[in-house]
């Protein structure tokens, strides 16, 4: 099991360096935001966990949230 932790953050950590080599450090931070959503979307399909429709709401708020300042970052 030691050896899929390693995996995974080794994976997770090339990822943030290519993310960071290849756009900007803010548009790189602002995906973060991202990550609890599509946790709780991910143990929805997989664990089968319940989700609400607060729960929905919450991940589209935060997908908009995302959109709107990337959307405006790029523009500047």
């Amino acid at each position: 099991m030691s050896w899929q932790i390693f995996a995974v953050s080794l994976g997770a950590f090339l990822i943030l360096m290519w993310l960071l080599q290849n756009n900007k450090a803010n548009q790189t931070s602002t995906l973060f935001f991202l990550v609890p959503p599509v946790s709780a979307l991910l143990a929805y399909i997989m664990l089968q966990e319940k989700f609400i429709i607060l729960d929905f709401l919450g991940l589209f708020l935060s997908c908009l949230g995302v959109f709107v300042v990337s959307k405006f970052q790029n523009k500047n």
